[in-house]
């Protein structure tokens, strides 16, 4: 299903690789903009085909978002295509954002997304691992 042995770019600095059957890893590197969140979603709906995914989501080099791309990342119904997010290296002040963004993303798309933060990836794929039994298809047609 999402299996692509490529890393992909999402502006100069972002990495993102799909694995079968349905993990992301997702690497932001500095500034996240709105458009780089945008580039995120597309390429998400593109491949996860309806479906629910698990989200590794390395923020040891990330800039904490700012406001019109955590509006973006919680408004937009392809937020719902993250059925599980493991945060791996993510500072206080991230954690605090990615609480208040997962509360928002629960109001305006009607998901509760798990979300736990990890200092080992083999920690966070382990978790991702027993989350997956909850991952459910998403409609997108009927969020526009």
């Amino acid at each position: 299903m999402l299996h692509d042995a490529r890393i992909f770019s999402i502006g100069h600095a972002h990495r993102v690789r799909f694995e079968a059957p349905d993990v992301v890893v997702l690497a932001w590197n500095g500034d996240v903009e709105p458009e780089h969140m945008l580039t995120f979603y597309d390429m998400l709906e593109e491949r996860a085909q309806g479906r629910q995914v698990l989200v590794v989501n390395d923020l040891t080099h990330s800039k904490d978002p700012g406001a019109r791309t955590r509006k973006v990342a919680t408004m937009d119904p392809r937020s719902r295509l993250v059925g599980a997010l493991a945060l791996l290296g993510a500072n206080y002040r991230l954690r605090v954002l990615v609480a208040m963004m997962d509360k928002a993303v629960r109001v305006f798309q009607g998901q509760t997304r798990r979300t736990a933060c990890f200092d080992d990836e083999r920690e966070a794929r382990a978790w991702l691992a027993t989350q997956r039994q909850f991952l459910t298809p998403v409609d997108l047609a009927s969020a526009s």
